[in-house]
């Protein structure tokens, strides 16, 4: 008799929320990856240190595969918490700062149309 497989769920039993299949979500003010970029970026430093995915592992406590993972670019959105963890590990801090003063009044405007784009898109998308 053939086992049954059980459909994945959330934790409660119920069928998972994430329908997307590992597409990323699409903000207005991001440019879209089929990935995370700021993986790249912590990929990025790791090399640039000279570390291999073991040295960077031991050294944040992240886990090896987690890493290589980012690194072959099978993981598409990693925990913002493990890519802190990991350039904590070897020295690093992600950082805000601002990149331009806004006119929130006039960028308020600008959103009010994309949403109402993408809105008409995804209608015309479920016809």
């Amino acid at each position: 008799m053939a086992k049954k497989t059980k459909a994945a769920t959330n934790g409660h039993g119920k069928p998972g929320h994430n329908k997307r299949n590992g597409t990323i979500r699409l903000y207005r003010k991001i440019i879209e990856h089929d990935h995370d970029p700021d993986m790249d970026e912590v990929c990025s430093v790791i090399a640039k240190e000279g570390l291999t995915v073991s040295q960077a592992a031991m050294l944040s406590g992240v886990g090896n595969s987690t890493l290589a993972n980012w690194q072959k670019k099978k993981t598409k959105r990693p925990q913002h918490l493990t890519m802190k963890a990991t350039l904590a590990g070897i020295g690093y801090a992600f950082t805000i700062k601002q990149v331009e003063k806004l006119d929130f009044a006039a960028e308020m405007v600008k959103a009010e149309r994309w949403h109402e784009k993408r809105e008409t898109d995804r209608n015309q998308q479920k016809k």
